[in-house]
């Protein structure tokens, strides 16, 4: 195997720049947290903290929300209605959907309309 220093240098910085990232941004790049109470958090460390597994962009009165289930470590998820980058989260005042287990989330023919099927298991409040 041939290798010249310029390619061994560049896999080093890369390996370097890699390490970098890896450290400065723990677990999986891209996962968003919230409280219980939709307010974005920088880690998912926290034993109360949610993980956002689905979002839609949803627009009423011209205005851009975002439409969010986030999901508990037991799998148990709350819905939110957030501004654009999780601003100003509010929990959805639907209380047969926060708490619940969700099988599915299918966005119906309007683009704010959504049917989410629940999957009937153990009920845990939080506050």
């Amino acid at each position: 195997m041939n290798f010249s220093a310029k390619s061994i240098e560049l896999k080093t910085y890369l390996l370097a720049a890699t390490t970098v990232i890896l450290v400065t941004f723990p677990g999986c790049a891209g996962e968003v947290y919230l409280n219980n109470h939709c307010q974005r958090v920088q880690t998912g460390k926290d034993t109360l903290n949610f993980r956002v597994d689905f979002r839609r962009n949803i627009e009423s009165d011209g205005q851009q929300y975002w439409f969010a289930m986030a999901r508990y470590a037991d799998g148990a998820a709350i819905f939110c209605l957030t501004r654009p980058n999780y601003a100003q989260g509010t929990l959805i005042a639907v209380p047969q959907l926060q708490h619940n287990f969700i099988e599915e989330i299918k966005p119906e023919n309007r683009e704010s309309s959504f049917l989410i099927t629940v999957r009937h298991g153990m009920e845990v409040r939080y506050q």
